[in-house]
């Protein structure tokens, strides 16, 4: 049975960009713990949006809806700029000690964005 879901998840990791492709599909680490793409790195920047931004920079890419029900969308463009400044906010400040970024926020446009930011540097 999990030399199937090998096979299948081995196939499947082409859909997303690796920074380093994983050659570990599935590892057991301990009785009933496993790791999937154990020795894999990727980005969440790069598969969110740079993937996604020459072919749909006009489609929505996230869309909210706040406690008042109002519905506020971004496409991959308008998500692209937007973490773009971020991350120039996030840059000017990174060259003092001990720089750390805390987000806090609900599931809101705002977190979304600095988290990408984040992710991206």
């Amino acid at each position: 049975m999990y030399q199937s879901l090998i096979e299948y998840w081995s196939k499947k990791k082409n859909i997303i960009f690796w920074k380093k492709k994983p050659t570990n599909i599935l590892k057991k680490i301990k009785e009933n713990r496993y790791a999937w793409f154990s020795d894999g790195e990727l980005n969440i920047y790069n598969n969110c949006i740079e993937k996604n931004l020459e072919k749909s920079s006009s489609k929505t890419a996230a869309i909210f809806v706040d406690q008042n029900q109002k519905i506020k969308k971004l496409t991959y463009y308008e998500l692209f700029k937007s973490v773009e400044n971020f991350s120039k906010i996030i840059n000017s400040y990174k060259k003092k000690k001990l720089f750390k970024v805390a987000i806090h926020a609900s599931a809101s446009p705002e977190s979304v964005i600095s988290m990408l930011a984040c992710c991206k540097l």
